[in-house]
């Protein structure tokens, strides 16, 4: 979980302007790196564009509260999801029909 509730945040945290606000970016940046899977011309991390003014302990927390609420955010998703597929099975064997999903996804997640 820790890997999928930080890949949405280190575009963030890397590519900002800001040598201390690690939230903000604009999202041209974003697209540009979703769109052609590459960082822009010139890339550095903060840490490197600020090497007077970057605060390692100030990044590191921010991210870490990022990645924790992230991570709760993913597990109770997965969680949901796993509940709606139990319930989907089941009205699918009360029916009388006998027959539920054959998706793997929902076959893996009432396991």
């Amino acid at each position: 979980m820790a890997v999928a509730a930080n890949q949405y945040l280190f575009p963030v945290m890397l590519l900002g302007e800001d040598a201390t606000d690690f939230t903000t970016i604009e999202m041209r940046v974003v697209e540009d790196l979703w769109t052609q899977f590459r960082f822009q011309e010139g890339f550095a991390p903060r840490s490197v564009r600020h090497p007077d003014t970057f605060d390692f302990v100030a990044f590191n927390a921010a991210r870490q509260a990022w990645q924790e609420e992230n991570i709760i955010i993913a597990a109770t998703a997965f969680a949901d999801g796993k509940d709606i597929a139990k319930r989907e099975a089941e009205e699918g064997e009360s029916s009388g029909t006998g027959t539920t999903s054959t998706s793997s996804d929902v076959k893996a997640s009432t396991a």
